[in-house]
């Protein structure tokens, strides 16, 4: 579902700027050269596929927070570049790029050259960014799902971009661009904050609890979801409420039927984007609804008692992979919570239940349901492998000793008391 939100949001940005210049090459009597704009995007399309094979032969891993922050900030430039132009340029989008076509154009030799070149650059860029996303934000899923993803988001984009540019004649092109604006702030938003939060994870950069909570609520899944209903909506919606001039009164006999034709064409585009409006919106919002609603699993810890200075917990209590919490209460009656995980392989993970980065108050670590891969820390929101839970670094928990005889995990008090003051 990720590559599909990320090729089909990547995939509109580029439809609205091909759509400008396959407009202006038909109101020139340009129309030999839309071939070469064609073209280019075909081979745009080729080009962000080698940069996937690129990080493919890198060993790009999602789970090495250093690739992974870097990403988020690479992504998190182009998209700030791209505000940053539309911001010069949002007032007279369509007649800049129509002057620096016209440039291109107006020579008797390479002009078709040009045009392809102008067209692959502006392309590619878009196709840079899903590349960079898919790796960043949807490294969790299965290469086969990432593919059906991203070949659904293409087939819907590619309607977005028929009905869009069949439909727009008038939309105000320069609102349009300031309404993206505002979304598109909101992406970069949320980008740097992953950058934060891997760099943060190992310890790069200075992140506190209060900080860490902040920016765990920024890169939930949900908001890229908020993010692409609204990108998506929006430009439909300008689409469907823009005005069309009629312009029938000189209009007779042949003109007249043609421009009534052309209006009802125009009608029929605006109940199309109204269709994929609803298909999309309901899509997205499906997997919102599923996201917030996801049951997860944190269990009230277990109060432990311990026999002379250990603590022992039966081997055969644990599910495999499934996430069990103790607790252990001091004379003072203070409590410190401790996790176990028996993993598929019969190892113990074992930890505090208190994340190395976040600390106890806000931290601690629930399951989804479902989720038998990673236990996720309830404040910076980041998803731990199970496998590594008993080591150091990122957001894993305090690392706590524990051996095991025979068929029970022992724990010794004088290491729980270790952490005490943290709880």
């Amino acid at each position: 579902m990720q590559s599909l939100i990320i090729t089909l949001r990547e995939g509109i940005e580029a439809a609205l700027v091909v759509g400008i210049i396959l407009t202006y090459l038909g109101r020139t009597k340009k129309d030999y050269l839309k071939r070469n704009v064609y073209l280019g995007v075909g081979v745009s399309v080729v080009l962000s596929i080698l940069t996937a094979v690129v990080f493919q032969l890198i060993n790009f891993n999602p789970e090495n927070e250093v690739l992974e922050g870097t990403m988020y900030l690479i992504a998190g430039i182009f998209v700030l570049s791209l505000i940053i132009w539309m911001n010069k340029t949002s007032k007279n989008i369509g007649k800049e790029i129509n002057e620096r076509l016209d440039a291109i154009t107006d020579k008797s030799k390479g002009q078709a050259l040009g045009i392809f070149l102008f067209t692959v650059f502006m392309v590619f860029r878009e196709g840079v960014e899903t590349v960079i996303f898919i790796y960043t934000l949807a490294g969790g899923s299965s290469t086969a799902s990432s593919i059906i993803g991203a070949v659904f988001g293409i087939i819907i984009a590619v309607a977005f971009a028929y009905i869009f540019m069949k439909g727009s004649s008038g939309i105000d092109i320069s609102k349009l661009f300031k309404v993206i604006n505002i979304i598109l702030y909101l992406l970069v938003i949320r980008l740097f904050a992953g950058t934060i939060h891997e760099f943060g994870e190992v310890q790069l950069i200075p992140l506190r609890p209060a900080m860490a909570s902040i920016i765990g609520f920024i890169v939930r899944d949900n908001s890229l979801l908020i993010i692409s209903i609204i990108l998506v909506t929006i430009p439909l919606l300008m689409m469907v409420f823009s005005k069309e001039k009629k312009e029938l009164g000189e209009l007779t006999g042949v003109d007249k039927r043609r421009r009534l034709a052309e209006l009802n064409r125009q009608k029929n585009f605006k109940i199309a984007a109204i269709a994929l409006i609803i298909t999309i919106d309901v899509l997205l919002g499906y997997e919102f609804v599923g996201a917030v609603t996801k049951k997860v699993i944190d269990p009230v810890p277990l109060k432990v008692q311990a026999v002379g200075e250990e603590i022992k917990v039966p081997v055969g209590s644990l599910g495999d992979n499934i996430l069990n919490k103790f607790s252990y209460e001091t004379e003072d009656k203070m409590n410190i919570r401790f996790m176990l995980i028996k993993r598929g392989d019969g190892t113990i993970g074992s930890g505090f239940d208190s994340c190395l980065v976040c600390g106890s108050k806000k931290g601690g670590y629930y399951q989804e349901q479902g989720n038998s891969e990673n236990v996720i820390c309830k404040n910076c929101n980041a998803p731990i492998p199970i496998p590594t839970i008993g080591f150091p670094g990122g957001c894993n928990p305090v690392e706590l000793k524990y051996q095991v005889s025979g068929d029970e995990v022992i724990i010794k008090t004088s290491d729980l008391l270790e952490l005490k003051k943290d709880f």
